[in-house]
């Protein structure tokens, strides 16, 4: 009986050991031109360098090992009041990728909403820039030589509050729509970007280890593809807020169902 009661115990203790508390997850963002990272509410990390050069970064947290997290991505693409970028001539462009190693990656499965948005009033704005109306220039920068001064504008919304904890209420969210890279592309990387692997050392980041080449990481690496991701207007859609939610209870649930079963069936063998 005192070695059926030891056994069980180490069964009990094996079983505990596999649902620890949380556990550490790591995962690469890029974004054009910059972004911030929230898990459940909490700002986990930013882009070490604003605007350009437009980079990606490294990050590494916390979850918990049961119950719903969630990812949430603010997207930045540089846009002043008029919804423009640099001296006035150019309609700047976004987009965000990202991937961690517990499988989750950006694609058309995350929920999206803009709260930046213009120029609002485009046709004339891209008149004033000669920019086709037809939205698809890329990148969209003037032809003419004047700036455009205050005949443009933009569209700015409240941020949700709690857009990134899990009981935060996103149905009225548009899904995410893919892009293509041979599309969107690399923009304005950090020098030495060239060279597969390098890491970038700035001011902001001399050891390199936060910030490195977008064009360099292996968007695969963890099984799922992290897909470039936006709203449904790389031009127009500025500023964008991004989630996905996982949940982990169904997992924990499966474990310790099997240990409960391999402990219920050792007890009857050994009392048999």
């Amino acid at each position: 009986l005192a070695e059926i009661m030891m056994l069980q115990s180490i069964l009990i203790l094996v079983l505990f050991a596999c649902q620890s508390e949380s556990k550490t997850v790591k995962g690469t963002i890029y974004a054009n031109n910059e972004a911030r990272f929230w898990v459940n509410g909490e700002l986990i990390a930013e882009d070490p360098v604003p605007i350009i050069p437009i980079n990606a970064f490294n990050v590494s947290f916390e979850i918990p090992d049961e119950g719903a997290v969630t990812f949430g991505i603010e997207g930045l693409d540089w846009a002043d009041h008029r919804g423009l970028e640099f001296d006035g001539r150019c309609v700047g462009s976004g987009v965000i990728r990202a991937i961690f190693d517990n499988g989750v990656a950006t694609n058309s499965s995350w929920k999206c909403w803009t709260y930046n948005y213009g120029p609002v009033n485009w046709r004339p704005c891209y008149a004033l820039l000669d920019i086709d109306s037809s939205l698809k220039v890329f990148p969209g920068c003037a032809m003419n030589s004047s700036p455009v001064l205050d005949d443009c504008f933009t569209r700015i919304l409240d941020i949700p509050e709690g857009w990134s904890t899990s009981d935060f209420d996103d149905s009225n969210w548009q899904y995410a729509v893919e892009w293509d890279e041979s599309y969107v592309g690399w923009l304005g990387p950090p020098a030495g970007c060239e060279a597969p692997g390098t890491y970038v050392s700035t001011e902001l980041d001399p050891s390199g280890e936060n910030m490195t080449c977008g064009q360099n990481i292996n968007w695969s690496a963890y099984g799922n593809e992290g897909k470039f991701i936006w709203r449904e207007d790389l031009q127009l859609d500025n500023h964008v807020l991004c989630r996905y939610t996982i949940s982990s209870a169904a997992t924990r649930t499966v474990i310790s169902s099997i240990f409960f079963v391999l402990l219920t069936v050792f007890t009857i063998t050994a009392l048999v």
